[in-house]
């Protein structure tokens, strides 16, 4: 299992960042897609997404994430 951060730019709600746990790179795209749309009442068109970072799980790993360039 990996943990991934993907950065997700809509076109009609903005740039996203999110990190999903996944066993490959195709479910983790999925499963950012598929957050994405749970926190929108209309979900967002989706014009990319991109994988930033991948790390191995292990204890106390995980991401910070700068939130004033969002």
């Amino acid at each position: 299992m990996f943990l991934y951060k993907l950065e997700v730019i809509t076109q009609s709600a903005g740039p996203f960042v999110a990190v999903v746990l996944a066993d490959s790179d195709e479910k983790a795209f999925s499963y950012a897609e598929s957050q994405l749309n749970r926190q929108h009442l209309i979900p967002p068109t989706i014009q990319e997404i991109s994988l930033v970072e991948k790390k191995r799980v292990e204890k106390g790993k995980g991401y910070v994430i700068q939130t004033t360039d969002l």
